[in-house]
């Protein structure tokens, strides 16, 4: 029959060495095991340079010095309500001023919705209204703009050129040959600094 050979300490049976909760097996085990004995004498002087080290406690000010350095400014719509609002509450006249305002606007805003809700078939039309005005001054405009085009001593030129459909395909052939042109123009450009590194290397 095989003697069986007890496991290596595992990490929450260290802990438990360490706070003295080990079972007395277990401890036995230690004194007989190189490795387990090493691994507890290891965590026991880690646990004690621990404990001497001297510990940080800060000031009650640590915490308001680090909250003030971090304090942003007020953005300036609050600063500007903040300065409007101590105007106001400066006096029994400003305050009754400011409050007269708001009740007008109020019911000046109340009023125009109530208006708005009786009165569809009015608003109906006023739209369609400005619709149409809109739609006429904008083709007012685009023939104005036309006229005035058509009027230019170059347009009877360009119309002379473009007349026929043979001459609008020589002129899209030509156009067709000067952008082919340019791309192998560009394409050349671009191929000149290889030419050049590769007789370098040659």
């Amino acid at each position: 029959m095989k003697e069986h050979t007890p496991t290596h300490l595992s990490l929450d049976e260290v802990d438990a060495w360490l706070v003295g909760s080990l079972p007395e097996t277990r401890q036995a085990h230690i004194e007989s095991c190189f490795e387990c004995r090493t691994l507890t004498r290891a965590e026991r002087g880690l646990v004690r340079r621990l404990e001497a080290m001297e510990r940080f406690a800060p000031s009650p000010a640590f915490a308001a010095g680090i909250m003030a350095r971090l304090d942003l400014p007020d953005p300036f719509a609050l600063r500007t309500a903040q300065r409007v609002w101590d105007r106001v509450n400066a006096s029994r006249r400003t305050v009754a001023i400011a409050a007269s305002i708001l009740v007008v606007l109020g019911l000046s805003m109340g009023g125009s919705v109530a208006w708005s809700l009786s009165h569809h078939e009015t608003l109906a039309s006023w739209g369609s209204w400005l619709t149409t005005q809109a739609s006429s001054w904008f083709w007012v405009g685009l023939r104005g703009a036309v006229s005035n085009l058509l009027e230019h001593p170059w347009y009877d030129t360009l119309k002379h050129l473009i007349g026929t459909p043979g001459r609008i395909a020589a002129l899209s052939a030509m156009n067709m040959a000067v952008y082919v042109g340019g791309v192998l123009l560009m394409k050349r450009l671009l191929a000149f600094p290889g030419e050049r590194v590769a007789h370098a290397r040659s």
